[in-house]
């Protein structure tokens, strides 16, 4: 059966047979609240389990009017088209007999959310402020609209300071942020073959963890790269 432009789940329901939809008048209905929760139950056994991130399930387009009958056998789930879960997936679902015929089918579409740990404001914030913990939380976002450059702990952002105004409900990006801010002292730890000293410097540009930022020695005026590992900390290899 193909799947039906729009996802007209109704219309497929339609297209089955006189004489199965007979057969399955007879039976006890099945739910469309049943039917979502095994589809949901489906798909939550083909997504992996990811420590921070939690995924969103929502069944979409099932027209009310669809009366189910019950399956003999356990109803039976796989993605549309043999494709992987995506975000946007149509869940195919088979009832048989238990002579293995096809007693009827359904189309179910779905949108399938990765939600991610992400630092975002707790209320607005000007620019030039330092950001205390009580400024932040971590929420669960939409990692469709995350992209790259957020944060996933409050520890990375608390002391920073932003670079531009924040809204409240607002998921903190790093550019919005300077964890080495120009103009400002940072610590410079410098490590190798077991050393680890630290001294003083002076941030020559703005930076967050993992930027490489100019960094001047406040002792020997020497100017060095260095990676940013925390806010107002920079490191060096020697």
């Amino acid at each position: 059966m193909k799947n039906p432009s729009g996802f007209s789940t109704l219309l497929t329901m339609l297209s089955l047979t006189v004489g199965s939809v007979t057969s399955l008048a007879a039976n006890a209905a099945i739910s469309l609240d049943d039917l979502r929760n095994q589809v949901r139950q489906y798909i939550e056994q083909q997504v992996p389990e990811v420590e921070g991130t939690r995924w969103e399930i929502q069944i979409r387009g099932l027209d009310p009017r669809i009366k189910l009958a019950d399956c003999p056998t356990p109803l039976a789930f796989k993605v549309s088209g043999n494709k992987p879960i995506a975000r946007n997936s149509t869940i195919y679902t088979q009832c048989f007999s238990e002579q293995n015929e096809t007693l009827w089918s359904l189309y179910v579409p779905t949108q399938i959310k990765k939600m991610q740990q992400a630092v975002t404001s707790v209320t607005s914030l000007s620019a030039g402020s330092i950001i205390e913990a009580k400024d932040v939380e971590v929420t669960y976002q939409d990692t469709f609209m995350l992209r790259n450059g957020f944060f996933s702990s409050t520890a990375q952002v608390i002391g920073s300071k932003t670079r531009q105004s924040v809204s409240s409900n607002q998921v903190l990006r790093k550019r919005s942020l300077c964890q080495v801010c120009k103009g400002e002292d940072v610590i410079v730890e410098a490590t190798g073959s077991g050393l680890r000293i630290k001294t003083a410097g002076l941030a020559l540009n703005n930076g967050t963890q993992g930027d490489t930022v100019r960094v001047q020695n406040k002792r020997s005026g020497r100017k060095i790269n260095a990676v940013v590992v925390a806010t107002g900390k920079v490191q060096i290899n020697i």
